[in-house]
């Protein structure tokens, strides 16, 4: 029972406030769902409708438009053309690229058709984003910054002077000194004079920050604390170089400004320790406490509250909100409870405000992102301080998810189980893609978390819209959400519903994934344990609306909240006026025309010739930089190595960090995830832009890797890109080789895959085997007025397809009769019925299905 109320207190905050959430809902699901085994979770998310992983048919070459022009031109090797026959797709490695304007031109020159994919849509997500941060960062932010922290150091010693006559402070104030000095030296790569702490401890954590490595020393008290200062290793765009008035340089020192300020706290609650440390006295953290104080009273002092309040704001929107107690937080409690620095030596005034503190899951943190030693021998999860921070980290809900599948987070029987570093698979899983769950098996099974996945995903699923829509990083976290299998429309190419094709779309959301967290990796808190005839003649793009939809929102938000913030006193303000419609107007064109290949409706003329102008306006032959469409999907599109052929994009993120072995010893286990080449795949479909006849296509996606080092070495994408160059990336997770060849064209070893029968090829597409039935979930859903369900019969049965509404009550037929094996489709007209919550069931024999349905007018 223990263990269910503390769960609350890692609770993101975020929920609570929801009015749909209900705690008590929750507790009464963490109660029955505690010791679930692997097997049960996996059973319970098991898919609607079975996926294919063989084939009792030929491929036959001649069946597919261009699919002989494809074998010559990339002289396909048996083995691709093996798993090209199976799976109705192949990725190769030995078809790569170094970046996607190479591999869309490729396909462009040998004037075959294209397969728009998610992969090449999401990395101009990539690219764009992490060019406008770094522009409102180099620009915008680090001049903000510099004018705060120059202003905070120039009135420390006024801070000093008003507070000479209380010797009691005088330590605190010594703290605050050392946090602004070291701030400012950080961002002026120079090291400063103290105003009155001891030059000699300011230079020992100057140098400690300069080691870039694990710490043990003395941090705003006489305890020594567990420091991890390789988190200050300059990483990710913070590394590229640029020119401006002060010559060539780089982001690098306001990076490490940045990373002072996120990640160095004040103590407000007592942090966890281990079973041979003694715990935090109240003076240790009074002293720390008076230092909080002490420094949000110096932001009005200095006058630069307001400014630091707009770079807040401005991160906030890209990001989302700080995972510690904020400047503004701090200041509504010290305004509700009259409380000043001096008044923390009352221990009935310390009481109060502990009192205050422990007492709003706001104000607390839920992401372990610094070294702490915990107590094994507790059945319950060890409470994270509430901390301050000038500028804290950002809660990211993924870094929640994997803080929380690792130890001392898994308890099973009431007992803390250790497991040392998650999966980023544990992410996608809580994230929505059931697909995730049997490649996961083993681990779940050894470490025996499955009823802490389950408890992740309830949270997950609990959020509504407003969540998903608060900051950028969110808005593309569901897009990655919407290549989970529940969004795929039932209308699809049989690729789409094959084993393969659902562990490569783990393989694209793993890769955006992957760009996203080294785009924010200054500011998401991570983890710890933590002329001539050239073109497209067809096109078919990757049926995913909701992900053109995501993306279109994204571009809208930036627009309408983003650049308000910014002002329109600098020139990438003008850019981003001009990219943010464009970006949306190609999203909202994408999503029109996957919606049209669900509903099996042909493209017309106009949009034939759109598809064409993907690379080039005038859809004639040409040569980078790229002038189509999209082009209009990169901001600063000539600084892309697509658009002129320069340079790579392959890029690595740390996230997650792993101080200790099960026995205590440091080892400084850091979990990077990567993306490497861009590789080439073949795929067959049905043409929308010619009858539905079938074609093959060609299309580029992301590789994705992970990679564990030891001693909290954090790489670089400089170094990522040498392993990349010099073929020394580690293996490929091996639930990628059921779609993938290597470099020289052969199979990979077999490695773990979802469950999924034989396909039997009829007079009726798609039956399935063994004998099942299948209900998929209706498209459009939401609906007004109509919905398509598709269901499959893999026998000679008497199906019926009945529509209830949410009281149960019978109110259509829609299919009630008998069926030879194969895959169908009805519609379901709403029109007649209010808005609500609707079932479809389906029933044959002594089977049955059901989907739910949302009907909104």
């Amino acid at each position: 029972m223990r263990k269910v109320t503390l769960f609350f207190v890692f609770l993101p905050a975020v929920l609570l406030s929801q009015s749909n959430f209900s705690a008590a809902a929750y507790e009464q699901f963490l109660k029955e769902n505690a010791n679930k085994t692997a097997q049960q979770i996996i059973t319970q998310y098991e898919p609607d409708a079975p996926y294919y992983n063989d084939r009792t048919d030929a491929l036959l070459i001649n069946d597919y438009a261009y699919l002989d022009s494809i074998e010559i031109k990339y002289g396909l090797t048996k083995d691709e053309s093996a798993k090209l026959e199976k799976n109705h797709f192949v990725v190769s490695e030995r078809l790569s690229f170094d970046c996607f304007g190479r591999a869309m031109h490729d396909i462009y020159q040998k004037d075959l058709p294209v397969l728009v994919t998610s992969d090449a849509i999401l990395y101009a997500l990539h690219f764009s984003y992490d060019r406008i941060l770094f522009d409102i960062e180099r620009t915008l932010l680090e001049k903000k910054l510099a004018r705060v922290l120059d202003a905070l150091y120039e009135n420390l010693p006024a801070l000093a002077t008003t507070y000479a006559d209380y010797s009691e402070l005088s330590v605190s104030i010594e703290d605050v000194d050392i946090y602004i000095t070291l701030a400012k030296s950080l961002l002026d790569d120079r090291l400063l004079p103290p105003h009155i702490a001891e030059k000699d401890v300011v230079d020992d954590l100057w140098n400690a920050i300069a080691s870039e490595q694990m710490t043990f020393m003395p941090l705003f008290s006489e305890r020594f604390r567990r420091l991890d200062f390789s988190q200050f290793t300059v990483r990710g765009h913070y590394t590229n170089e640029f020119w401006d008035i002060n010559g060539k340089r780089t982001l690098g020192n306001y990076f490490k400004a940045m990373m002072w300020l996120g990640r160095m706290d004040f103590y407000l609650t007592p942090p966890p320790v281990g079973p041979d440390e003694r715990p935090w006295s109240r003076d240790e953290i009074r002293r720390m406490m008076v230092g909080a104080l002490l420094l949000n009273e110096l932001l009005d002092l200095a006058g630069v509250r307001a400014e630091l309040n707009e770079i807040d704001d401005i991160i906030t929107f890209m990001v989302g909100e700080s995972d510690n107690l904020t400047p503004t937080e701090l200041s509504e409690v010290v305004a509700n409870l009259g409380i000043t620095p001096l008044a923390v030596f009352d221990e009935s005034i310390y009481d109060l405000l502990q009192a205050e503190l422990v007492s709003n899951v706001i104000y607390g943190q839920r992401i372990m992102s610094a070294f702490f030693i915990v107590d094994p021998y507790s059945n319950k999860p060890d409470e994270l301080p509430v901390s301050f921070r000038l500028s804290g980290q950002r809660f990211i809900i993924d870094s929640y998810i994997l803080a929380n599948v690792v130890y001392d987070r898994i308890i099973f029987n009431n007992i803390k189980v250790w497991r040392p570093m998650p999966d980023p698979l544990d992410a996608m899983f809580v994230l929505g893609n059931d697909n995730a769950l049997p490649l996961l098996k083993d681990q779940i099974e050894e470490y025996k978390y499955a009823s802490q996945l389950e408890a992740l995903r309830y949270l997950v699923d609990a959020y509504d819209q407003d969540f998903w829509d608060n900051s950028l990083y969110n808005v593309w976290l569901q897009g990655i959400r919407s290549l989970n299998p529940s969004e795929m429309a039932t209308n699809v190419p049989y690729f789409m519903k094959t084993v393969a094709w659902q562990q490569q779309k783990l393989n694209t959301q793993l890769s955006s994934w992957t760009q996203l967290r080294h785009d924010n990796l200054l500011y998401a808190k991570q983890s710890y344990t933590g002329g001539t005839s050239c073109s497209y003649p067809h096109s078919f793009i990757e049926p995913y609306p909701k992900l053109f939809q995501s993306i279109a929102t994204f571009a809208e938000k930036a627009q309408d909240q983003l650049l308000p913030l910014l002002g329109d006193n600098f020139w990438e303000t003008y850019l981003l006026k001009q990219y943010f419609p464009k970006l949306k107007d190609v999203m909202l064109k994408l999503k029109a025309l996957a919606e049209k290949e669900s509903a099996g409706e042909l493209f017309t003329e106009e949009e034939r010739e759109w598809l064409k102008r993907m690379l080039f306006i005038d859809g004639m032959s040409g040569a980078p930089p790229f002038s189509g469409w999209y082009a209009d999907l990169f901001y600063h599109l000539e600084q892309t190595p697509d658009g002129q052929y320069e340079g790579h994009d392959y890029l690595v993120a740390d996230v997650h960090t792993q101080p200790t072995d099960r026995g205590g010893f440091v080892v400084g286990r850091v979990l990077h995830v990567g993306v490497g080449e861009v590789n080439m795949g073949i795929f067959l479909a049905s043409s929308p832009s010619m009858n539905y006849q079938n074609m093959a296509y060609v299309g580029p996606v992301m590789s994705y890797y992970e990679k564990i080092t030891e001693n909290f070495k954090r790489h670089t994408d400089e170094e990522w890109a040498e392993l990349v160059q010099e073929k020394k990336l580690p293996e490929r997770p091996v639930w990628v080789n059921i779609y993938l060849t290597d470099e020289k064209g052969n199979a990979r070893a077999a490695g773990p895959e979802l469950p999924g029968v034989q396909f039997v090829a009829t007079n009726v597409d798609n039956v399935i085997t063994p004998l099942q039935i299948a209900l998929r979930p209706n498209y459009p859903n939401p609906f007004n007025p109509s919905t398509m369900l598709t269901y499959i019969l893999s026998s000679n049965a008497r199906a019926k397809i009945l529509i209830y509404n949410s009281l149960g009550q019978e109110i259509a037929v829609l299919v009630d009769r008998q069926h030879e094996p194969g895959e169908y489709t009805v519609e379901w007209n709403g029109q007649d019925f209010p808005s609500g919550l609707y079932f479809a069931k389906m029933y044959a024999g002594e089977l049955q299905k059901t989907v739910k349905m949302m009907l909104i007018k």
